[in-house]
């Protein structure tokens, strides 16, 4: 049963008693989330959220909802299939693919402590898959807490059981 949105996102990245974002990374994740950041919390992208975990050790928090950490598999798992064994295709895929290795959290290492870390997956999701997508970050960052909402990318976020998630994870890490 769906119930009305309750959060906006479940891409959670915490700055409390520690201090709060720095203007520069404010700027750029209202830029890159087309939301606003305000009192110390964002909704993002998992994939940017999984960077900036690789990134700052101080975040008091980090709970990433659903992450699509690899762009390039995503774009080539979800091309159309009038599309499979184009040359072109796969020549920009490979040349991407190299592109985005630098900022891919796949690529870091996890500089938040890993208590402090938390993954939300869902099931039926189709385009941060549970296993290529998720599965890849939660092993690659040493198997943190990941817990399971029903839904897919989009409707995870839209049931109680998401806000209440959300809030026994940040709980759970002091914030």
């Amino acid at each position: 049963a769906l119930s009305e949105p309750h959060l906006p996102s479940i891409h959670v990245l915490y700055k409390g008693s520690r201090g709060n974002l720095c203007h520069a990374w404010q700027s750029l994740l209202m830029r890159l989330a087309e939301l606003p950041v305000h009192d110390g919390k964002a909704g993002l992208g998992g994939g940017v959220g999984s960077l900036i975990g690789s990134l700052d050790p101080d975040l008091d928090a980090l709970v990433l909802g659903c992450p699509a950490v690899d762009l390039v598999e995503l774009i080539a798992r979800n091309q159309p299939p009038r599309l499979s064994g184009n040359a072109r295709l796969g020549e920009l895929l490979r040349r991407a693919a190299l592109a985005h290795r630098p900022v891919s959290a796949l690529n870091l290492d996890r500089v938040i402590h890993r208590d402090r870390v938390a993954l939300v997956s869902a099931p039926a999701d189709r385009l941060a898959d549970p296993i290529d997508q998720v599965g890849r970050l939660w092993h690659h960052w040493a198997q943190p807490e990941i817990r399971w909402i029903d839904g897919g990318h989009v409707t995870y976020f839209m049931r109680r059981q998401s806000t209440e998630t959300l809030e026994d994870l940040l709980r759970a890490r002091g914030v």
